[in-house]
């Protein structure tokens, strides 16, 4: 039991508290009605102009989450920007929307672990782990492959005029995402691991005393 609640306090301490993927101005509101309001609003917004991210397309082994997609919630909204006919853009554009899956499904797991839900979160943990540490290998090369596209946008529809407001509109928003993913990649790698470490006997014995919602 000491030992759950020393791994708890790790992940409190290491993914922020209260634990939630709800970062930015949102978290500025006070009353939970107000910040839930907020990233509906937020939500609704990037809808507009992506599609929900399926957690497949992170890796095969999360397609049992995509038919209740919590990259598709409210709360945990991850979305991949509509093509704009560029390849170069589309191409980072998708592995850049990749990494922020990864990291928001890490939050949500972490989520999940603090309110009890102490086998699915440990499954997730598990799986999560190593797909982040094979984007941390990468995300230099692409942090800077972001910041080359979004200096000069305009420079890559010089064949392709009617893609320019799309071409912008991504470009611009990938060069301001990026260095919030570069930050927080490594921070939820290290919060992961002690979730991912807990034995089975440990998740048993808390699933006996939490009610716990069966993994999709």
């Amino acid at each position: 039991m000491y030992v759950h609640h020393l791994r708890t306090l790790l992940v409190v301490c290491l993914f922020g508290a209260p634990l939630s993927a709800r970062a930015g101005k949102c978290e500025k509101e006070t009353q939970v009605e107000a910040r839930e309001a907020c990233e509906r609003k937020k939500a609704q917004r990037a809808r507009k102009h992506t599609t929900p991210f399926l957690p497949s397309a992170l890796a095969p082994g999360f397609k049992r989450l995509d038919a209740q997609n919590p990259l598709e919630s409210d709360d945990w909204y991850v979305g991949l920007p509509k093509r704009t006919g560029v390849d170069s853009v589309d191409q980072i554009a998708r592995s850049v929307t990749r990494l922020e899956a990864a990291i928001t499904l890490a939050r949500y797991t972490g989520d999940l672990h603090t309110n009890g839900h102490t086998r699915r979160s440990t499954r997730l943990a598990k799986e999560l782990l190593p797909v982040l540490r094979d984007l941390s290998s990468d995300v230099s090369s692409l942090s800077n492959a972001v910041t080359e596209i979004a200096a000069d946008p305009l420079k890559l529809v010089t064949d392709r005029p009617l893609a320019v407001v799309s071409v912008t509109r991504v470009t611009v928003g990938l060069g301001r995402k990026m260095p919030r993913l570069v930050r927080e990649l490594p921070k939820v790698t290290t919060a992961l691991a002690p979730i991912a470490e807990t034995t089975v006997q440990g998740a048993a014995r808390q699933a006996a005393s939490t009610e716990v919602t069966p993994d999709p």
